[in-house]
């Protein structure tokens, strides 16, 4: 089995042991974040950590941008992906000390959202429903919304839900999102550095994404988004966590009703209970008790614990598909003992001979050794043969190994009938090539590959197929994801 295959890897993955604690200094700080991030291939890190009383500890670490040499600064932008959800938490809860709000007024009376299927269950859809992940909605979908469940009666992870309660706070206050953050969070809170959008004048000092074998990618400027675009600074986040503690901020009873478990959720290995407040993940064990969240942009990721009773927190930042790798060993070290957040999410960690070896794989594949890439997966899948992600793994490399023959030829005519606007994608011509655009991201070069697939510029994990009606014209593009997820647009104008 693998294990006994990697024996050199192992030693050196238990040579990483290192001592992170309130008491390091600096350079000791920095050097294990180093180590840290160096056994995972993440490229940049910012971290702070915070006690209550006492100035907040900074430190980073790596390249904020690989290709041009860019060293992270405490100054450098990440995105904070879904550690923007805690902060719509605390702009509605201010709303609501104000009597402009209400947690439980429905959301259908101030606004309907039109994409929600079961008109009768989206009339009991409330602030807090969103909040604590009850509303019955997915994470994300790009067509109409359907309910897993009826509102308020079971827990499921839901991006969508935040938005919609943006676009409803939005309308209730006659500000934009990040007009309305700026006005409650980030001006009142020095957060100088915090965007959830900006303009193309503004010129920011953005850390730049690397998927997992750590080929830099490059993000245009997002739209606004209360899940998940929120863009910001290790100093700036800390500055967010204390102000829950600040009752000039914040009242008291608003915090202890964010902090309270509302919804539950039993996942990971070994099976994880963790329960949710408004905005927080809520984990108690004993005596203790700890918020948190992590955040998940692909080649973005982070993570912030807090414990309430001490006023301690954590949260680093990272440009790094591989960025919660190391999540489980940050947070012993701050934390000790406290691993039911890293097991309840359930990412790979890089202090196991698995991960590296399949770290590996992503290396080769990125280098075209398409071969020697899916023959590290298939050892790993040797020790986890029930893993779905990696079989489609395996999958994913078969049309690179084995090249498929037929191949979509790109004549005038099919040119004309595949270029058009697909919902928020759109396919079009420029300096002679077909080039892909989803909303306002980075514009892509799209190459065949196989029978309607096409490559995506660079990436190694998403392709894009045209689906053709019978009389040969495209009626949808279809985006299909390595580790089997796809997606779909229908075809919305010329």
């Amino acid at each position: 089995m693998l294990k006994h295959k990697l024996p050199g890897l192992v030693l050196g993955l238990l040579s990483l042991t290192f001592d992170i604690s309130a008491k390091d200094n600096h350079q000791d700080m920095q050097a294990s974040l180093q180590a840290l991030a160096g056994s995972a291939s993440i490229p940049g890190l910012s971290f702070g950590y915070i006690d209550k009383g006492e100035p907040a500890q900074l430190t980073v670490v790596g390249l904020a941008d690989t290709e041009n040499g860019v060293a992270v600064d405490q100054d450098t932008i990440f995105q904070a992906a879904s550690l923007s959800k805690p902060v719509l938490a605390f702009i509605v809860l201010k709303l609501v000390e104000r009597g402009e709000f209400s947690l439980d007024q429905p959301l259908y009376e101030i606004l309907q959202n039109p994409r929600i299927e079961n008109k009768e269950w989206a009339k009991l859809i409330t602030p807090k429903h969103v909040l604590a992940h009850q509303t019955g909605f997915p994470n994300w979908s790009n067509g109409n919304l359907k309910f897993f469940f009826q509102p308020g009666s079971d827990f499921n992870y839901s991006g969508e839900g935040y938005v919609y309660l943006q676009n409803v706070l939005e309308k209730v206050t006659g500000l934009s999102l990040q007009a309305l953050a700026e006005r409650e969070v980030f001006k009142p809170l020095g957060m100088q550095n915090s965007y959830f959008t900006w303009s193309e004048q503004d010129e920011l000092k953005l850390a730049q994404g690397h998927d997992r074998a750590g080929n830099q990618v490059t993000r245009g400027i997002p739209e606004p988004n209360a899940a998940s675009s929120l863009h910001t600074t290790a100093e700036d986040y800390l500055k967010f966590v204390s102000a829950w503690f600040d009752d000039e901020q914040l009242h008291p009873g608003s915090r202890q009703k964010a902090f309270e478990p509302i919804s539950t959720k039993d996942q990971g290995e070994p099976t994880t209970t963790m329960e949710w407040g408004l905005g927080w993940g809520v984990l108690a064990e004993g005596d203790s008790k700890s918020v948190w969240h992590w955040g998940d942009n692909g080649v973005f990721r982070a993570l912030v614990i807090v414990q309430p009773d001490t006023e301690r927190a954590f949260v680093y930042f990272t440009n790094s598909q591989n960025g919660l790798a190391i999540a489980k060993q940050v947070t012993e070290k701050i934390f000790p003992g406290n691993q039911s957040i890293s097991n309840w999410l359930g990412y790979g960690q890089a202090d196991s001979p698995l991960w590296q070896a399949e770290q590996k794989g992503y290396v080769m594949e990125s280098q075209g050794k398409y071969l020697e890439a899916q023959q590290f997966f298939e050892e790993v899948l040797e020790e986890y043969p029930d893993n779905q992600r990696l079989v489609s793994k395996v999958e994913w490399l078969n049309p690179l190994i084995n090249p498929p023959e037929n191949v979509i030829s790109l004549t005038p005519e099919v040119l004309e009938k595949v270029v058009g606007q697909y919902g928020e994608r759109r396919l079009f011509l420029e300096d002679g090539e077909l080039k892909y655009q989803r909303n306002q991201g980075a514009v892509s070069v799209l190459t065949p590959f196989y029978d309607n697939v096409f490559k995506v510029g660079e990436s190694f994990d998403f392709r894009l197929e045209v689906v053709f009606d019978d009389n040969g014209d495209a009626i949808k593009l279809v985006g299909h994801y390595e580790g089997g997820f796809s997606d779909e647009s229908e075809r919305t104008a010329n």
